[in-house]
């Protein structure tokens, strides 16, 4: 295999498993969401359970609010970076593809 094959192969991998990442990311993000939107209407003295593992652990509202919107805020910043890294390597797709062909052409 030469080293256009193989960095053609390696290209395309990496975008396909940035797309999964996003769309596993993004996921839980919409479920964070939901989460939240359902929170905002439960009243502030309200209990709340979180899972942790194989038991339950009690938890106020802001606590939970607090949590979740670390998560998403943390989720949000992955989605962007992964989203970026999938367009550097869409770009160096598209140089490797546009260097094969003008190679063909110049032959």
């Amino acid at each position: 295999m030469s080293y256009v094959e193989a960095k053609y192969r390696e290209l395309l991998e990496e975008i396909e498993s940035t797309r999964l990442r996003i769309a596993e990311f993004t996921a839980e993000l919409q479920g964070i969401e939901e989460a939240l939107s359902r929170l905002e209407n439960l009243p502030d003295d309200a209990i709340l359970y979180e899972r942790a593992g194989h038991i339950y652990i009690r938890r106020t509202k802001e606590e939970t609010l607090i949590s979740l919107k670390a998560r998403r805020d943390m989720l949000s910043s992955l989605i962007e970076e992964l989203k970026k890294k999938e367009n550097r390597a869409k770009t160096e797709l598209k140089q490797l593809i546009e260097s094969v062909k003008a190679g063909e052409t110049g032959a």
